[in-house]
């Protein structure tokens, strides 16, 4: 653990959630690419501008969650 004034931060815990959470993406990366995969299938087939910014939206989540999960990798 290290004190910076008055804050302390244990890296041993912060490396134990990164390995968690990167874990649990990677186990899930397929089920996660596949929702994201109907979701645009369904949007693809709406119209109108709800439509497109959902469709927007989603794609920005979806480019959004990839970055983290790289993020992640590279902090872990």
């Amino acid at each position: 653990m290290i004190s910076m004034g008055d804050m302390e931060l244990d890296y041993e815990k912060i490396e134990s959630v990164i390995s968690d959470l990167t874990n649990k993406l990677e186990n899930n990366k397929e089920e996660i690419s596949s929702a994201y995969s109907r979701l645009e299938a369904v949007f693809e087939q709406s119209s109108g501008e709800e439509a497109e910014a959902l469709r927007g939206l989603q794609k920005a989540e979806h480019r959004l969650m990839t970055e983290v999960q790289d993020t992640l990798k590279k902090l872990g």
